[in-house]
């Protein structure tokens, strides 16, 4: 309580967090990550200035540039890598250089003589994660690293951004192969849909495959009732061609329509969320087998039936996993010739429609 001219006045109380709005609780958060308010009038640039903030201090920094990108997908890349690939996130790829003006810093903090011997023993060296640097070191010790020594190596190791890396989820490990082998012409096409991003790398993950099976059966039975469903002028013009599933809780139907101008028709009327509803009431049991819809057109001018999309691969394929990018594999050094086959045909299709999503003259 304070007294004013003789009378006691109770002090209000600070309200507690649960009793705080929204917006106080918004403003406590951005002091304290540190958030200042740019000198502009415009209510999106500050809420857009807002969003980014938050995303970069939980470690998003590219989420808004990942949903922009998921917004073109299918429109600006299109053809068969927007059938086959989905972005699932974008993280940012650091590195490490142990250069003079580290080892300075270290000999001024003077540790043991070992550990300032070794660390000068690794001058020019580039390392993309903290662990590998301590691995590097306790190796080459030949004794684990102390607490005090640890501290030190950190608080002067500065770990400086190196460029952004778009990770795709794939359910092949043939089309994760013939991505790379199309990783730069696809870089330099993400990178003018997205100037702002500083894009260096394509990295693609096979999926959980042991969901395919339950996919496969939701969509033969939506092939098998297709030609009943109505309005048919709706229905008529495209088809069910797979079942691509970004991650456990989140998968997309592909539906190949008869031509590109019928795609662009499909997506205005009844669009993706009306499509989606009209599916979902004609086979209420497959509403948790996917959440999104989306339209691609066949390079042929018709609808893929499903013979006609890429043969089936191999169990054995199916679970390899992508090459490094000097080309070995450590599972499999010499894979078959139906393999290497399957890859180039997917690195055919894959350039034409390219191609074909090009601007002409």
């Amino acid at each position: 309580m304070t007294e004013v001219r003789g009378k006691r006045k109770r002090t209000p109380r600070k309200k507690s967090s649960s009793q705080q709005t929204e917006a106080e609780q918004l403003s406590g958060f951005l002091r304290s990550i540190g958030y200042r308010k740019a000198n502009d009038d415009s209510s999106y640039g500050n809420a857009l200035e807002v969003l980014k903030t938050i995303f970069e201090a939980t470690g998003q920094q590219h989420l808004l540039e990942l949903v922009k990108l998921r917004r073109l997908w299918y429109r600006e890349i299109g053809g068969f890598m927007a059938s086959h690939a989905q972005p699932s996130r974008i993280s940012v790829e650091q590195h490490f250089e142990v250069d003079s003006a580290f080892l300075e810093k270290l000999r001024i903090a003077a540790p043991a003589m070992d550990l300032m011997q070794i660390t000068e023993d690794l001058n020019g060296r580039v390392y993309s994660e903290w662990r590998d640097f301590q691995s590097a070191l306790r190796r080459r010790l030949g004794r684990p690293l102390k607490k005090e020594e640890i501290h030190l190596l950190r608080r002067h190791s500065q770990f400086v951004p190196r460029h952004a890396v778009l990770h795709l989820t794939v359910y092949d490990g043939s089309i994760a192969q013939a991505v790379q082998f199309e990783e730069a012409t696809y870089l330099q096409r993400f990178r003018e849909l997205l100037p702002e991003l500083p894009l260096g790398a394509i990295r693609c993950k096979v999926g959980d495959l042991g969901r395919t099976s339950h996919d496969q059966r939701g969509l033969e039975e939506m092939l098998s009732r297709w030609q009943e469903l109505q309005p048919r002028k709706i229905f008529e013009n495209c088809l069910p061609d797979h079942i691509h599933r970004v991650n456990e809780d989140q998968a997309v139907l592909i539906l190949n329509c008869s031509t590109a101008s019928e795609a662009k028709l499909l997506r205005l009327h009844p669009g993706g969320p009306g499509m989606l509803k009209m599916i979902h009431q004609a086979f209420p049991d497959l509403e948790e087998l996917f959440q999104q819809v989306a339209y691609v057109s066949s390079s042929s001018k018709k609808i893929l039936a499903p013979e006609d999309t890429l043969p089936e691969p191999s169990g054995e394929s199916l679970q390899q996993t992508p090459p490094l990018k000097s080309g070995k594999s450590r599972k499999n050094p010499n894979p078959s010739a139906s393999d290497k086959v399957r890859v180039q045909e997917i690195i055919r299709r894959l350039r034409e429609s390219r191609g074909e999503m090009e601007p002409k003259g």
